[in-house]
Parts: structure tokens; sequence; C-alpha cells
């Protein structure tokens, strides 16, 4: 989505790479609009990265976060 030209191939490498998590992360928001966005109660939603998406699911057991990992 955020890609500056044509994508003909996504590997599983980049898409599970930390830069590819907001995006699943907000693909993931609607895809499951009634779980719980433990995550977005302390940061803005453009503000959200891979490293904070992993920690959540982890520590605080976010459900969508879990999803999302």
């Amino acid at each position: 989505m955020r890609a500056k030209g044509k994508v003909y191939r996504i590997s599983i490498e980049r898409l599970c790479a930390g830069p590819a998590l907001p995006l699943i992360y907000e693909f993931m928001k609607t895809k499951h609009p009634k779980l719980p966005r433990i995550l977005e109660a302390d940061t803005k939603p453009d503000d959200i990265t891979g490293e904070m998406i992993n920690k959540c699911a982890m520590e605080k057991d976010d459900p969508l976060c879990m999803k999302v990992v």
C-alpha cells in the first residue's frame, strides 16, 4: 500500500519484517473491528511501529496485536 512504485512480488520476509507489521495491523483492524485496541490507548495509529505491536502482543496480551503477530 505504501510502495513508491508498482509492487510485483511480496516476499514472506518483507511481509513479516517490522516495517510491514503496522500495515498488517491496519488491515486486521478492518477485519476485526470489535477487538479492543489496547495499543491505541497510548499511541496514535500513525505512530505505531512493528516493535510496539510485538511488545503489546507479548506483554499486554492485546488480542488485535496477537492476531497481527
